[in-house]
């Protein structure tokens, strides 16, 4: 059954809206006109929140070590670079505050803005029984293709001469630092990661279709991520958490599934830094290799079980899927321009007192 077109009046009143067209005066607005307004006011403030998040990343840095030193943390300085130098446990609980600012912010701009059109009730309610199960392993099976196909990028990119470095986990040795460290880098980032992108900004999206949805919340997913290095793992994998979402009907799903394989990668990494045994070596293989057959079965069983398994229900509007990404890229590129201006301008101003 399929719904009824896109009508902005539904949402922004009764009253009738006018546009000027050129030689013709005020005239009451098409749809489509009203449509193209809400969905280009709609990528600007998605942006905003956007660079509010990498101003975040930059700058919470600062204000989270004073309010450290003002709870009492034990600071040192590092007399030969100035640095200043805190206990585990306090590193770990500002990483926490940090992130929690440069996710929630930016999620809470966007709710504010858009609140009419985000619903924590859908957003939180239980997946669909049926498939969740299924897409958790697909998720997981699909990391290691997304995964490979990354390596090749890198790849390319350092056969072109582009140096790419890679970063890895700083475990700290105290106990309950590394308790917050498994917390912050497992089951809090999959939390703030799936909640800003699989749940505010996709939900807000799909009154303009869930295509459209997908692949707005995948492509801004992409350009957060810290090095060039993750950019295709990301958006592979952030094209399937959103699929997921639609199709379990929450994003509960892409949250599991994110927590978990940010698990495995910690797990993966941790025995690799410890020169590991060859058995262990042997183990850890065999488990990666169940994991890879359980996701195929779960695939086979996932299409001959649903023949829509990879069909999406997209929303009827005045705009097609096309014109709707045109205007995205275009607003993209127009604040990429702006911010790079910006960088541009603000090292020759210069502050007179």
């Amino acid at each position: 059954m399929s719904q009824r077109p896109f009508d902005p009046n539904r949402t922004s009143g009764s009253e009738q809206q006018y546009t000027y067209v050129n030689g013709l005066g005020f005239l009451p607005e098409t749809p489509k006109q009203q449509e193209r307004k809400q969905l280009v006011l709609q990528y600007n403030i998605l942006m905003f929140a956007i660079l509010i998040f990498y101003f975040l990343r930059v700058g919470i840095a600062i204000p989270v070590v004073r309010f450290l030193i003002f709870c009492g943390f034990e600071v040192k300085v590092n007399l030969y670079t100035g640095a200043l130098i805190f206990s585990e446990t306090a590193t770990q609980i500002g990483v926490i505050i940090c992130d929690t600012m440069t996710y929630l912010v930016p999620a809470l701009l966007i709710w504010l803005s858009l609140r009419r059109h985000v619903s924590f009730k859908r957003m939180f309610s239980m997946p669909y029984p049926g498939n969740w199960f299924y897409g958790l392993f697909i998720i997981i099976g699909a990391s290691f293709v997304a995964d490979f196909v990354n390596y090749l990028f890198v790849r390319l990119l350092r056969s072109g001469g582009l140096l790419v470095g890679g970063s890895g986990y700083s475990v700290p040795e105290d106990f309950w630092a590394f308790v917050l460290f498994l917390f912050s880098t497992t089951l809090f980032s999959a939390f703030l990661e799936e909640f800003l992108f699989r749940g505010v900004i996709l939900y807000s999206m799909r009154r303009f279709g869930d295509i459209t949805a997908v692949i707005v919340s995948t492509c801004l997913y992409a350009l957060i991520q810290p090095r060039m290095d993750s950019m295709v793992y990301a958006f592979l994998m952030g094209m399937i958490f959103a699929y997921f979402t639609l199709k379990s009907g929450s994003f509960l799903l892409s949250f599991l599934a994110s927590f978990l394989l940010k698990g495995l990668d910690l797990f993966l990494w941790m025995i690799e830094s410890g020169t590991p045994s060859h058995r262990l070596r042997i183990l850890v293989g065999i488990l990666l290799l169940v994991l890879l057959f359980v996701s195929l079965l779960a695939f086979i069983r996932f299409v001959l079980k649903d023949r829509t398994a990879f069909t999406i229900y997209d929303r009827e509007t005045n705009l097609t899927n096309r014109t709707k990404l045109k205007y995205f890229f275009t607003n993209v590129g127009f604040w990429m321009i702006v911010v790079m201006a910006f960088l541009q301008v603000i090292k020759n101003i210069e502050i007179i007192n």
